[in-house]
């Protein structure tokens, strides 16, 4: 058996071919994809304007909504992708957010390179928690209505713990146990 073709085999690439696929090439390109992502990003961040206008039709979203069983993250999740498409129908939008601002609650918005965020303060919360992200051009709501403030009670009272220990001692007869004595230590002793 003999080859016909006793040709090369080799062909002359392009340069063009030569550079997307070498490692420096690949790496330009990504890079270069990279920052244009990150231009676009930089450009269409929502301004503190519609970041504080979303925010607080999301938090009044919220809030309508506390009587919703939410069991896990999955719920959340789902009401909060709800919320960047729906709007508040509440007339006494003011009304609610007074009661917001009332108990302590605090939005604040923090701007970053290619996004802004916005953070919820409170008593529960004192260090802050992320509560939504603006990025290209849109807030993405991150809300959980067990993080909010929302009313005032008494936590605990010297009087109701007054009672209760009155009650129980007067009520509940322990009776008495001969074995009882006062508790004696006596140091363990070593070895001759």
């Amino acid at each position: 058996m003999y080859q016909t073709d006793r040709g090369s085999y080799r062909t002359k690439e392009t340069l063009a071919k030569q550079f997307t696929h070498s490692c420096l090439g690949q790496i330009i390109i990504i890079a270069v994809v990279l920052g244009f992502i990150m231009l676009i990003t930089n450009i269409t961040r929502p301004s503190d304007e519609t970041m504080m206008e979303e925010m607080t039709d999301n938090v009044l979203q919220c809030i309508e909504e506390r009587d919703s069983l939410h069991n896990d993250w999955t719920d959340l999740v789902v009401a909060n992708a709800r919320y960047m498409f729906t709007t508040s129908d509440s007339t006494e939008e003011s009304q609610m957010m007074k009661l917001f601002y009332k108990y302590g609650n605090r939005l604040e918005y923090h701007t970053h390179a290619f996004y802004k965020t916005v953070s919820l303060y409170n008593n529960f919360t004192p260090a802050g928690k992320r509560c939504g992200i603006g990025l290209l051009g849109m807030v993405i709501p991150m809300l959980d209505y067990n993080d909010m403030i929302l009313n005032e009670m008494v936590m605990k009272t010297d009087s109701v713990m007054q009672h209760y220990v009155k009650t129980v001692i007067d009520t509940v007869d322990l009776g008495e146990d001969p074995l009882l004595e006062p508790y004696q230590y006596t140091p363990p002793t070593r070895g001759k």
